[in-house]
């Protein structure tokens, strides 16, 4: 529209649909020999002498194993305090719109912004510090889809047919946070935002750093002791 004073493109832009994605998972998971259990919530992680970690779960259950990764999201910063870690999160929500499912209309992405794989429109890109409510608001709605059509004139004539509101996870700078338990040896935290974009390095250099095939400096720079340390200047 008139009032864009310009734009980037990148050829090598591309997006993934979270449904399709989480069920690839879940499926590659299965595959290699994993086990994925839900509605087992976990209250508790316990260092085990000799070894490992018992998992107390709501309900009385209990898992053992000789390694734990908490990413857990909102609910870290508990458990992460009884392996002496010092992560804090917090919630930020965002907000999405999406339209009436069309034929091809945007060819180009960007970031808040694009046309899903199923024909609808996907408008987002807010951020607001409201606690844990993840209701969606009437003024951020309008001006999302105001600044859609801005953007993009020929989505004026669309009918919005959902809209939503989600909690992201930020830590106090915004940054990710990949821990090892100093007195706990097995015990790793792993908390962030935009866990899609990040996916390729948790996949490889992160997983090869839990595993202990390799030391990772890049990531340890990401150590939640950097908040104790801001506390402290």
């Amino acid at each position: 529209g008139p009032e864009v004073a310009g734009a980037t493109y990148s050829a090598l832009d591309g997006d993934v649909n979270p449904l399709r994605l989480l069920a690839a998972l879940r499926g590659a998971v299965t595959a290699l020999g994993g086990r994925i259990e839900t509605g087992a919530r976990v209250n508790r992680v316990s260092p085990v002498s000799g070894g490992g970690f018992d998992l107390a779960l709501d309900g009385g259950g209990m898992r053992r194993a000789g390694r734990v990764v908490l990413c857990a999201g909102l609910g870290s910063a508990k458990l992460a305090e009884q392996l002496g870690f010092h992560t804090r999160v917090r919630p930020q929500r965002g907000e999405m719109l999406i339209t009436e499912k069309i034929r091809d209309r945007l060819p180009v992405l960007s970031s808040t912004i694009r046309q899903v794989n199923e024909g609808g429109i996907q408008i987002g890109g807010t951020k607001a510090d409201a606690g844990f409510d993840d209701h969606e608001s009437l003024q951020i709605m309008s001006d999302l889809a105001r600044h859609a059509v801005a953007v993009f004139p020929a989505l004026a004539d669309l009918r919005v047919v959902r809209a939503w509101g989600s909690l992201r996870v930020m830590t106090p700078d915004g940054y990710p946070v990949y821990a090892r338990a100093p007195e706990h040896p097995g015990a790793f935290l792993v908390t962030c935002h935009s866990g899609v974009t990040l996916a390729p390095m948790h996949a490889t250099a992160l997983a090869d750093w839990i595993e202990g095939k390799a030391e990772a400096p890049d990531l340890e720079m990401f150590d939640d002791t950097r908040f104790a340390l801001s506390d402290a200047a």
